[in-house]
């Protein structure tokens, strides 16, 4: 899998690491890491006490607001969701945000699973929004 670094208990270090040789430019924003990526902000949440849990998120990308049918964006989610194979859609308050949470074994190629997240975050947030443009 393209030589990358390998997990092994990856921490919040390895992450940046991986952020940083993708050209990404992750910033620190209390525990999280803040990158962009395709004029997007995405969130690195690292979980000290699950070293093997991985999970990265487009918070807030799509504001409900009164022309939006509520239940008419959650089977907008729904079929996303069902459509898209790591990624969820997330209704918080009034905005959408979209998750990618696994959990990576030690001998997994770090570098390829965040690159295949951060790719398959930016496809369901498309997806999505192409979706609700037609409604």
């Amino acid at each position: 899998m393209g030589g990358g670094i390998s997990v092994s208990a990856h921490c919040k270090g390895k992450v940046i690491d991986v952020l940083k040789k993708l050209g990404l430019m992750p910033f620190e924003d209390d525990d999280r890491v803040c990158f962009f990526y395709q004029m997007t902000l995405y969130l690195y949440v690292p979980d000290s006490n699950d070293p093997e849990f991985l999970a990265i998120y487009i918070p807030s990308f799509y504001e409900i607001d009164e022309d939006d049918d509520e239940l008419e964006v959650m089977k907008v989610m729904n079929e996303c969701t069902s459509f898209m194979k790591v990624t969820h859609l997330q209704l918080e308050k009034e905005y959408v945000s979209v998750a990618c949470e696994l959990f990576v074994s030690e001998d997994s190629d770090l570098e390829d699973i965040v690159k295949r997240c951060i790719v398959t975050l930016h496809q369901t947030k498309e997806r999505f929004e192409k979706e609700m443009k037609g409604l």
